[in-house]
Formats: structure tokens, sequence, C-alpha cells
């Protein structure tokens, strides 16, 4: 399959502070972030395949040296859930860092992967020297700090030829009833939302001079199973849904429902088969 980038951004809403990104994320976390389990539970997690290719991009440009600060960051680690297969993967003699701005998942991070470097900064104040990073990566995140101030803080620490990387598990909207959902889901969000699917981290990466595209793979993600009340909670750990009140919450998931319950290839399902892709891409630093 193919994703395609809509060239669609409003670009006033690129130059988003990132302390204004972090006020409203600070806003989800309080008001929606109250289960990690749940996020961990019904966020899809990061295939081997995905980790390998993570992994080789780190390392097959230049190799890795061990350097005395950070080899490798994680950039809104959130609740480990790539991070933990990152810390395994990577060479005991590397020094691995998983950052993450909001105290909330902080503390998760902490519980889910023990043993793991951690940090708490926002990808525009990030706490090691210039040229000290051989790789970034930033996971199901990117979309929250796709601005100048970020970018350019994060070319600041990478060294020449460094990498940065960004991952998503997306839906795959080339089926016609998750497409379908996913516009639904669409109508719900903030006008300054900046979700992955309105791609103006697209447009804000693409306009950077300090970084340029080397790849980008799309990788198969496993079909996971839900009921309908899963892939509701599925919906309700997206922060659009998240920061909802309960009664808005409860409205929005129901129209999501309606078209599960309405759509010819689910209608009489009562288990889901949500197919998803991992889009993959590797920066490097000019």
């Amino acid at each position: 399959m193919l994703i395609r980038y809509p060239r669609r951004a409003r670009l006033h809403k690129l130059k988003r502070t990132m302390s204004e990104t972090a006020n409203a994320m600070f806003k989800i976390v309080k008001e929606g972030f109250t289960d990690g389990s749940h996020y961990d539970k019904y966020r899809p997690d990061y295939t081997p395949e995905t980790t390998s290719a993570i992994l080789r991009m780190l390392t097959a440009e230049h190799g890795v040296s061990a350097g005395e600060n950070c080899d490798i960051l994680e950039l809104g680690a959130g609740t480990g859930k790539l991070t933990k297969h990152l810390y395994k993967a990577l060479p005991p003699d590397l020094k691995f860092v998983a950052s993450e701005p909001m105290s909330e998942f902080l503390t998760t991070l902490r519980e889910r992967c023990p043993g793991v470097t951690t940090v708490k900064c926002t990808a525009d104040v990030i706490p090691f020297p210039d040229n000290s990073i051989q790789g970034i990566v930033a996971a199901q995140c990117f979309h929250w700090f796709a601005n100048e101030s970020a970018l350019t803080e994060i070319t600041r620490v990478l060294k020449p030829k460094g990498s940065l990387i960004l991952v998503w598990n997306v839906p795959n909207t080339e089926v016609d009833w998750v497409d379908v959902l996913t516009k639904k889901a669409l109508t719900f969000y903030n006008d300054d939302d900046p979700q992955y699917v309105r791609f103006w981290w697209k447009d804000a990466i693409d306009a950077f001079p300090g970084l340029g595209l080397k790849t980008r793979k799309l990788l198969d993600y496993p079909t996971s199973e839900y009921t309908i009340d899963e892939m509701k909670t599925f919906y309700s750990t997206i922060s659009t849904f998240a920061s909802m009140s309960a009664d808005d919450k409860e409205h929005a998931l129901g129209e999501l429902e309606k078209v599960v319950r309405s759509h010819p290839s689910t209608a009489d399902k009562t288990i889901l088969q949500y197919p998803r892709v991992t889009d993959l891409s590797q920066y490097i630093k000019q």
C-alpha cells in the first residue's frame, strides 16, 4: 500500500511553539491519561521487523561508537512501547536514553522499562551537547513537535550525518471501512490538533533545510482483533478523545460505533479485524 501525504497543511499551524504544544499535551494528559494500562494494552506495539529496521538505520551509515553522554536518544518515549524493544536490541556498550516531557508518562515509562536511562525534556530543549548524538528516534509522537524550534534543536545535537527516525503504527486506510472510520474520527479533532493523519508534520520537516529524507519504508503490521468495545477503548487513548469531557467522549465514540455497525464489511461482525501499517522514515542531518 501507499500512504499519500496530502499537501493541505495550514502553514501557520506549523509555527506552533513547543510551549503551546507542551501546554496542550499537559491538558490532554491531566484530563485523559488516567490509566496507563489501557494505553499499553490498546495502543499497537512494535514488531521485530520494525525494531530491526530502526537498528539498521541507526548503524548502517557510519556505525555507532560509544560517546560520553548519549549515543541514541528516543524523544517522546511515552509509556515505553518502543523503548523496551530498542533497549534490548541496541549493543550494550551504546548509551541509550529515553526522554519524555510529561511526568505521568515518564512514571509509567520507568515502571515498564527498568534499567533504561531516562530524562525529562521537550524536543526544543535537549540536554546534550552539540554534535553528540548519532541517532534520534521518535515513535508515534513527532506530529506533536514538528516545528522549527524543535527541528533546530534536533539538528544541533545530532552528529554530522546523524539520523532522525520517525515511526508510526497507523490504520490501513486502503481498507474501506477503516478509511470511513478514520475520516469520521477526524471530524472530532480540534482545528489545531496536529495529528499524524493531517500530515502537518510532513510539511514542517520538508520545509526545514537541516534534514533530508534518506529513506521511507511501509512495513507490514499484524492485524489486530477488537471487539467493538475494545475498538472504542483504543480510540479513547488517542489524545483528541482522551481530553474530551465524559459526555463528549461518549458521543464521539458512539458515532464511531455507528460507522462500524452500519458498514457492509463490519455490520455483522462481533470481532473486528483492524488492519495497520508501520510508516517508517529516516532523515539525515545535512
